[in-house]
């Protein structure tokens, strides 16, 4: 019964874009009714804590992107309007949310894990969803933390990709969301080598990951994007 009401409260706090005030919530419930141990109840919770994050830095994003419409459409009327993210005035406050995001997807990963690792086959295996990682890497791409997103990216290969088949057509817009912000990042190739180094600039990634989601889609049973 009370699982149910957190849950609610949780997902209201999501819905709001309250990042602190969710995981405030959360952690407090969590500890002060002894419930830790249920994984797959602590997994859900903590869902809805990630998505006040990510959904924090979506509602700035599109606020910022309408203001600066607003105002370039009063100043020059029809000029195409090229709006970037650099045009966010707190761009250092999305970037904390989305790295807020990521850890807390990153306590999913380890509670999963252990979990999993705990079961003995007994029960079925804990994974994340799609949309979990997608969030994450949407608010790094918005946020101008290209070199998280791509790394969120590789986790969402490692951890859900090589445990199960995920049709192409749901991931097209994470990896082409992380394909644009590696297009338009300004990071020097040794900047980038230093924490890729398997990869030469930003421009070599993008193509490494083209490649990558061209292989998804061979292997992938849908042909809804067969010919992008």
């Amino acid at each position: 019964p009370w699982n149910t009401s957190l849950l609610s409260i949780l997902q209201k706090w999501a819905r709001l874009g309250e990042g602190l005030e969710a995981e405030r919530v959360c952690t407090e419930f969590l500890t002060n009714h002894n419930n830790d141990n249920d994984d797959e109840f602590w997994i859900q919770c903590h869902q809805s804590v990630l998505h006040a994050w990510t959904n924090k830095v979506s509602r700035s994003w599109n606020e910022a992107r309408s203001a600066s419409k607003q105002k370039k459409a009063r100043r020059v009327k029809g000029r195409t309007n090229n709006w970037t993210s650099n045009q966010i005035s707190n761009l250092k406050e999305l970037q904390t949310a989305s790295r807020r995001a990521n850890q807390i997807l990153e306590l999913m990963e380890e509670r999963i894990h252990e979990s999993n690792k705990n079961t003995n086959g007994h029960k079925t295996a804990l994974l994340l969803k799609t949309n979990d990682y997608a969030f994450v890497i949407f608010s790094h791409t918005k946020s101008q933390q290209t070199m998280e997103a791509v790394e969120v990216l590789q986790r969402l290969e490692d951890n859900l990709l090589s445990k199960q088949t995920i049709e192409s057509s749901s991931l097209l817009p994470i990896y082409m969301a992380v394909i644009k912000s590696l297009a338009n990042c300004r990071i020097s190739p040794e900047e980038w080598q230093h924490s890729f180094s398997d990869t030469s600039s930003a421009a070599d990634m993008a193509t490494l990951i083209l490649k990558r989601f061209a292989q998804l889609q061979t292997s992938s049973s849908s042909n809804d994007y067969s010919n992008e």
